[in-house]
Formats: structure tokens, sequence, C-alpha cells
């Protein structure tokens, strides 16, 4: 007989497939330690563990082009070794309680006091608190905390899951169901950067779901089938199976009262682009280059970038592609560049500053673009923009790389639809100002709340506590929107912001008509858009320019 569950929140996606039950982990024998002192020894050895793994676990998120994730994981390799934590479990130690249940004792005395203030983003990082106990305990034995591997398409059923656990877990996992956890947890927001379809916070029933049940998983409306009826099965197939199609063949998003939503993908390698075009996505809104110029020792050819770009088109089939030339520059060096060191690297040559400063790599890659232009809908954007003066020199290069292709014989575009990266504040502030030079506008959310906050995007607990959807943020957005739309500019929004379906919401009440996100965001941010008028989302958004509760 099959009933339902219900959650608090989740990952989109639909799943169906055996449920996979995590039982209670076996305890922890604690460690004989002779001594405090090497106690405390041992202690620092486990901490600096669990931080290193955080922090490789956020470069690979980072080089995959996922950086919600990556900041997370940053932020967590900081608290590891934060000195409160520290002292609070030295603070045990010194009354004599052994090394392994110091850290539960402290770690749940610390992770109690914040779950105790009133606010999500407290509650959601006592979890996080509690999650860190359970990797130093792990790491006091030289492990990482892991799970088994669950079967290929499984449904993973677990009381409670760190991000670390998650990001270990397969590929080919189906789905994932927490008795615990929130819709703004740490491990759903990876969940759905990873495109598992999840639900969160359903309950200790979840733990009694029988170990050979089969479950059928709507992460859009957080229910969890158990055991479906063969009617029940069935009519969940279809619903899976129509969901991608829908996507794909009826176009752009509408919302409920008919108003049209274009849904892009962001993208690092031409590879991702199948994905995205499975995913639904209309195009590639942010094609980053930069993988074409890291982990090598030498500059990419011309001819190699040219290469790429073409078979990206092609694997568009005519679908707009808009590349993003070279962001290199703080927290991405190239050190074959032999560049300075800079005491503030988020503040110095970066983007559309460096290459200005080094215009041979500006130019290599414009006449590589340019050329790769004649074969679809190419279009190219400047990141870090700050001043008309940084387009001028952009629109400037591009005619002599024009004229030059043009004397040489080589076939190319010169007409290409140019635009500008809208990532500091002062580029969203002076859009009028920049408008005459640029076809179109994209707004990176990630940075431009880095600028606007005065908060360090690679600084995890920064990162966590000044997010980007904050109202000084989103009035930003509103000042570029409506700016953009008196010069008659289209804008779009390319930030980590544009995949989240609330974020996602306010964004289109602002009057974005175009977002551009990672590829498993693009089913979740339709069906979410698809449910309200525009009516609604603008009153969403007016809501989100005044809000100041948590």
């Amino acid at each position: 007989m099959s009933y339902r569950l219900i959650g608090a929140g989740g990952a989109s996606g639909l799943a169906l497939g055996p449920a996979f039950l995590r039982t209670a982990e076996a305890p922890v024998d604690d460690l004989i330690i002779e001594g405090q002192e090497a106690a405390l020894v041992r202690l620092v050895e486990a901490q600096a563990m669990v931080a290193n793994n955080m922090r490789v676990l956020a470069e690979r998120e980072r080089a995959v082009g996922r950086d919600d994730p990556a900041l997370l994981f940053d932020f967590l390799s900081f608290l590891a070794e934060d000195t409160t934590l520290t002292d609070e479990i030295t603070r045990h130690l010194h009354s004599g309680v052994p090394l392994s249940s110091a850290i539960d004792s402290a770690t749940a005395t610390f992770a109690a006091q914040i779950a105790a203030l009133d606010s999500s983003y407290h509650r959601d990082r006592a979890t996080d608190i509690a999650a860190l106990g359970r990797e130093i305990r792990a790491a006091l034995h030289g492990r990482k905390l892991a799970l088994p591997t669950p079967p290929p398409g499984s449904i993973l059923v677990v009381a409670e899951l760190s991000p670390s656990e998650l990001a270990e877990l397969p590929d080919d996992l189906a789905g994932l169901v927490t008795a615990d956890g929130s819709p703004t947890s740490h491990t759903t927001i990876l969940a759905r950067a990873r495109g598992i379809p999840t639900i969160v916070g359903v309950g200790r029933a979840a733990l009694d779901i029988p170990v050979d049940a089969e479950l059928a998983l709507n992460g859009d409306e957080q229910v969890l089938l158990v055991n479906p009826e063969p009617h029940e099965r069935a009519t969940f197939l279809a619903q899976r199976m129509a969901r991608p199609q829908v996507s794909a063949i009826n176009g752009p998003t509408q919302l409920a009262n008919g108003t049209p939503i274009t849904l892009w993908a962001n993208s690092s390698s031409p590879d991702e682009i199948a994905r995205a075009i499975s995913h639904g996505a209309d195009g590639i809104g942010l094609f980053r280059t930069e993988f074409l110029f890291l982990e090598r020792h030498t500059l990419p050819s011309e001819e190699e970038q040219y290469i790429v770009y073409r078979a990206a088109l092609a694997a568009l089939a005519g679908r707009p592609l808009v590349v993003r030339t070279l962001d290199i520059g703080g927290d991405k060096p190239l050190p074959y560049l032999g560049l300075p060191h800079e005491a503030n690297p988020a503040l110095g040559l970066r983007g559309i500053r460096i290459l200005l400063h080094h215009p041979q790599l500006l130019v290599a890659q414009l006449r590589a673009l340019l050329r790769a232009a004649v074969h679809g809908d190419l279009r190219i954007m400047l990141p870090m923009v700050a001043n008309p003066e940084d387009l001028a020199l952009g629109r400037r290069h591009i005619a002599e790389v024009a004229i030059a292709l043009q004397q040489e014989g080589i076939a190319h575009r010169a007409n290409i639809l140019f635009g500008a990266m809208i990532e500091t504040p002062a580029a969203a502030v002076t859009i009028d100002l920049l408008a005459p030079l640029a076809d179109f506008f994209s707004i990176g959310t990630n940075d431009l709340s880095q600028y606007a906050l005065a908060a360090d995007r690679t600084v995890g607990q920064l990162s966590q506590r000044y997010p980007a959807h904050t109202p000084s943020v989103l009035r930003l957005v509103d000042i570029a929107v409506k700016a953009a739309r008196s010069a008659n500019r289209p804008i779009s929004v390319c930030g980590e912001l544009a995949g989240i379906p609330e974020s996602a919401a306010v964004l289109v009440g602002l009057g974005i008509a175009t977002l551009s996100m990672a590829p498993s965001c693009i089913p979740g941010v339709s069906t979410y858009l698809a449910r309200h008028t525009a009516d609604e989302l603008h009153a969403m958004a007016e809501q989100a320019l005044a809000y100041s509760g948590n």
C-alpha cells in the first residue's frame, strides 16, 4: 500500500528508484591519549585535515563553475579551524573529558547556542557545526566522513547529511531524502547545484521507510510517494518523461499569465552544452573561457580557441552563445603570465582590466571569436566593466581585429553583438553612460554582491553572512534594469541568484526577462515561475526590496 510524505523544501527534479537507507552510524570509540597537550596536538591535526578536505572540495566545485558550493566549502574550511570552536573543545578537555567526547560536547553546545538565535541563517549554521563535529571525530581516526556508496539509480534516505558527504556521492544517484534539513540549508543548496532531485525536512517518518521500498520523489512539489501503486507509478513515469520534453519543445518559459521568460545556461566548456540543452536551455548566457587558459603552461593559440568556439556553436544549433572574454586575475591567476602580486587582487587587475594591460590576450581571443561568429549566433561580453572607457577600449580592439582579418582575407563577422557584464556598483548605476557603447548587459550577481557589500566572496563566513539577495544588491539590480529599459537595451542575469527559484522570481519581478544559470537549475526555475503571474512576481520583488528581517 502506498503512502505520501511531505517535505519542507528541496531541489527540483523527479526521481523513481529503490530506497537506500543509511542506518545509524556505528559509535566511534574514544581515543586513549595520554595527557592534555598530546590531545590538543591531535585535535589541531584533525581540524587541519578537515579544513584541507573542505578546501579540496571548494576547488573541485570552482573548477566546474559552481561558485556557490565552492564558497560553502570555503566557509566550512574556515569554521573547521575557528578558534571559538577550538576553545570550547579545549575547555571540555580541561575538565577531564576524553577528546572524542569533548568534540561531541563542544559542538553540541556551540550548535545549540546558535540554533537558539531567532534567525534562519543561524539555524542553518548550527547544522554546519554539528556536521563539522562528526567530520573532526572521523579525522581523529585518519578518515573522512563518508557514506556507503548507494547503488546506481537509488534514492538515498538519511536522517541528515553533511555537505561534504553529499559532495562525495556518485553522479548516478537518482535522488535524496532527508528527515531533517531546510530549504536554505547548505546541503540543499549543494544538491540543487548538482542537479540531484531532493526533498528535505520530511521528518522522522522518513527513517521508517522499508528497506526494499520503491520511491517516487517529486522535488518540485516536495512530495515523496512510498511504494506507489501501479497506476500511481505509471502517472509518475509519464510526468517524468514529459518534463524535459515540455521544456525543450515549448521554448521559453511562460508565467501563469502568459509572459515569456527566456532561460539560458551557464557553461564552462563545450561538453556541457548538450547537457544544458537537455535541461531545456534556450541558449548559453555565460560561456566561461577560463578553461582554455588554466592548467597549462602556455597560452592557447588563436586556432585552438577558434576550434572550441566553433564546436560550441555547432552544439547549440542556432541558439545564442554569449561568450565572456577571459576573466582572470583575482582568485584565478595564470602563473605563466608572470603577473605581479597584488595585496588586494579583487580590486586589482582582473577581468577586462588585465586584458587591456595585456592586449595580446584579448586580440588573440577576439580574432578567434570573430572567425567563429560566422558559424552561429555568437555574442561577446566583457567582464568587470566599471566605466565607459572600458567598453570604448573593447570596441576599439574589436574594430581593429576586424580590419586585420579583412586585410588577411580571413572569413569573420564584424557586426557582432557586444555587451558588458554588470558586476561593479559603478556599472550598475551608470547604465545610461554605458548604453551607447553596448548592445546588451548581463548582471553577474556574485561579484556585484561582493563589491556592493564589501564582503570578499572567497571568504566563506562573509559570503554566507552577506548573501546576494539582500535589499542593497537587489536595489542595484533594480536601478540597472530601469536604466537599461530606458536606454532600450536588453539586460539579463547570469549570477547564482538566477538559479534559485525564489530569487529568480524576484529578479523577474524586477523586470529581468532572461536568466542564465547552471543547467540543472533550469527545470526547477521554469516550474516555479510558471506557477506565478507577472503581478505576483512584481509584488514579491517590491517586498524583497524593502525586506529587513531574517
